[in-house]
């Protein structure tokens, strides 16, 4: 795809050229690319990989997801030099994940709290039993860093993973994303921050 500043001696371009290209406004960005048919042989591979978008679509559209979640998406997206959405950034982990024939799943409810001085309370609220999974909360002072990391262990009564890392630097402004995995699943959410008492 080519970026373009004065597409044919204007300003703005849209739509085809004949059948040779076709101009298009990409993320603010003024784009050209060739005209293509695409093709569509509609094998049984294709349409499981349809099938698992339509099922990550659905998933962040009502699965659960809360305005912090996606904002979580959407911080996380901002370390991307690729120009992601929250959705896109979701979008391409869950495909990731699916390609190597896991199935991605996320915790719900990442909630961050300082009660204590140099300590920050990482609970993960689950909606049903997933205490077979391995919980990883990674945090760092800067956004999508791992200077630290814990194993947060299942609570049954409350079902939700919970720990508290302590001797961390009180006033300061910690990043938590958190890693769920287990035999065929694997999921992160995060980079939400939360100051340390």
């Amino acid at each position: 795809m080519a970026k373009v500043l004065m597409p044919l001696l204007g300003t703005v371009a849209r739509g085809q050229i004949g059948k040779v290209m076709v101009y298009f406004p990409w993320k603010g960005i003024n784009a050209v690319r060739s005209y293509v048919v695409p093709a569509n042989p509609n094998t049984a591979g294709q349409q499981g990989v349809r099938g698992w978008f339509k099922d990550a679509v659905l998933q962040w559209r009502s699965l659960g997801f809360t305005a912090l979640d996606r904002s979580s998406y959407n911080a996380w997206a901002l370390l991307d030099a690729r120009s992601l959405s929250g959705f896109n950034e979701y979008m391409s982990g869950n495909m990731k994940v699916r390609s190597t024939g896991k199935t991605y799943s996320y915790p719900y409810n990442l909630r961050l709290t300082s009660d204590n001085v140099g300590q920050l309370s990482i609970k993960v609220k689950a909606k049903d039993d997933v205490s077979d999974y391995t919980v990883t909360a990674y945090y760092d002072t800067k956004q999508g860093g791992t200077l630290g990391s814990i194993n947060l262990p299942w609570n049954a009564p409350s079902l939700e993973y919970f720990d508290q890392p302590s001797g961390l630097v009180s006033g300061a402004i910690y990043w938590v994303r958190v890693k769920m995995v287990k035999a065929n699943f694997e999921g992160w959410i995060g980079d939400i921050s939360c100051k340390v008492l």
